[in-house]
C-alpha cells in the first residue's frame, strides 16, 4: 500500500518513518516531495492539523484512497463533504488522553483548592486562613464525554476518592461508573456532579450543548473544565454564570477564538480577569515526546488498515459538522 503523509516532520524523522513503514510493507510519500502521480497512487492519507482546504486539496490528489488517518483526536475541522464516502476516516482518540488528563486534573485542584483565588488575595495584602477550600474525597465528578480522555480522567478522579458519574453512547462504558447514561441523562449529571469535565468531541449534537440553561442545572459551587472544544459551550453564556456566580469555578483549555502563533491572545470575553477562572492555552495535550507518540499510534493503525484489520476509531460521518473559522 502506498501512503501519503502531511505531517511536520525533519529529514531524520522521515527517514525513520520511511524504513518503518517499509518493513510493514507500505511505500510513504510526503506531501510537500511527491510528485502528482505519486500521489494519485497513495490509498491512504496521514492528516495532520490543517485548515480545511489544505485537507480537501490532498484528499483530491490521492485518487485511489480508501482510508484517512488524522494526528489529532478531534475532527470536527475535517471537510467530510470532500471525502468520498467510500474512504474510512479514523480519528487518533485516545493519543493525548494521559497528559489531558494529568491537566484536567491540576486545573479541577487548582480551582478546588482556589489557588489563583488566594493568591490574588494575597497580592493584595489579605491572608485567608478562613474561607474554607473544597476536599475532592467523596465528591462526585461528572465526566461528559467518557472515551479516551473520560476514562483516563475518571482514573485520576477515583484515585482521590472521587465517584464517577460518566455520559457516553456506549452502554458497556456503565461497568466502570458509579452512574453512567447517554446525553438523555447529562441534566442529571450536571445537577448531581460537584466537578464535571468537558471531553465530548465537538459534533452536531454537541454544538453549543452546555448552554444558560444547562449551566442553571449546576451547584452554585461547581467546577467545569473543559478540554475538550470551546463550541461545546456558549461562550456568553459560561461568562456571564461565572461573573454572576463567584462561587462557580471554571478552567478553559479550549478557546472560542485561538491566535495564530504570531499573533497575541485576545478573547472576545475577559475570562481571565475573573478570579474563578483558570486558563490554559490550548496546551493540555502537549507534553515532551508527545509529537513522536501520537504520529506512532496514527501508523500502527494505518498498518492495521492496510493488513485488512478493521481499524479504531472509525468515525460516524454523520456526527460532525464543518466549521469554518
Amino acid at each position: 500500500m502506498k501512503l501519503l503523509v502531511d505531517v511536520g516532520l525533519n529529514t531524520e524523522r522521515k527517514g525513520l518513518l520511511t524504513e518503518t513503514m517499509r518493513r510493514s510493507g507500505i511505500e510513504v510519500f510526503f506531501v510537500d516531495e511527491a510528485t502528482p502521480d505519486q500521489k494519485n497512487e497513495c490509498e491512504a492519507l496521514l492528516q495532520s492539523f490543517g485548515d480545511q482546504r489544505r485537507i480537501a486539496d490532498n484528499v483530491a490528489s490521492a485518487r485511489k484512497l480508501r482510508m484517512m488517518q488524522t494526528i489529532s483526536a478531534g475532527v470536527d475541522r475535517v471537510p467530510f463533504d470532500s471525502i468520498p464516502p467510500e474512504v474510512t476516516v479514523c480519528s487518533n482518540a485516545g493519543a493525548f488522553s494521559a497528559p489531558i488528563a494529568e491537566h484536567t486534573f491540576a486545573m479541577v485542584l487548582g480551582l478546588a483548592k482556589r489557588l489563583k483565588l488566594n493568591e490574588l488575595k494575597m497580592i493584595s495584602g489579605q491572608f485567608d486562613q478562613e474561607t474554607r477550600t473544597v476536599e475532592l474525597r467523596g465528591k462526585v465528578l461528572g465526566v461528559l464525554g467518557y472515551g479516551g480522555i473520560g476514562k483516563a480522567v475518571a482514573a485520576v478522579g477515583r484515585c482521590l476518592g472521587m465517584k464517577v458519574y460518566g455520559i457516553s453512547r456506549n452502554e458497556s462504558d456503565a461497568a466502570t461508573c458509579d452512574y453512567h447514561g447517554d446525553l438523555g441523562k447529562l441534566d442529571d449529571m450536571l445537577s448531581k456532579s460537584d466537578a464535571v469535565v468537558v471531553a465530548i468531541p465537538l459534533n452536531r449534537e454537541t454544538n453549543g450543548l452546555i448552554d444558560k440553561q444547562k449551566l442553571s442545572l449546576m451547584k452554585h459551587d461547581a467546577i467545569l473544565v473543559n478540554v475538550a472544544r470551546a463550541h461545546i459551550i456558549v461562550e456568553r453564556d459560561l461568562y456571564e454564570h461565572l461573573k454572576e456566580n463567584p462561587s462557580f469555578y471554571a478552567g478553559i483549555d479550549a478557546w472560542w477564538h485561538e491566535p495564530r502563533r504570531d499573533q497575541k491572545f485576545s478573547g472576545n470575553l475577559d475570562f481571565m480577569s475573573l478570579p474563578n477562572v483558570i486558563g490554559s492555552p490550548h496546551n493540555s495535550g502537549i507534553v515532551e515526546g508527545m509529537s513522536d507518540y501520537v504520529v506512532s499510534r496514527a501508523f500502527e493503525n494505518i498498518v492495521r488498515f492496510a493488513s485488512g484489520k478493521t481499524p479504531h476509531n472509525i468515525v460516524r460521518r454523520e456526527d460532525y459538522i464543518n466549521r469554518t473559522g
